[in-house]
């Protein structure tokens, strides 16, 4: 029985599948934790808006 070894061309694709997912994880971690920051400077933002207008 003859072994199947993947052609070079595979082997790039899959190399280069493996370093692009690595990388969106990468930038789907760091745009989480800036949406969060996001979040909560809008919460501080709305929290000073209400207070200027209950002063009004």
């Amino acid at each position: 029985k003859k072994e199947v070894t993947p052609a070079v061309s595979t082997t790039i694709l899959h190399s280069v599948n493996r370093n692009v997912i690595s990388e969106q994880k990468v930038q789907d971690r760091q745009l989480s934790e800036q949406a969060d920051s996001l979040a909560a400077r809008n919460a501080e933002l709305n929290r000073q808006l209400q207070e200027l207008i209950c002063q009004i």
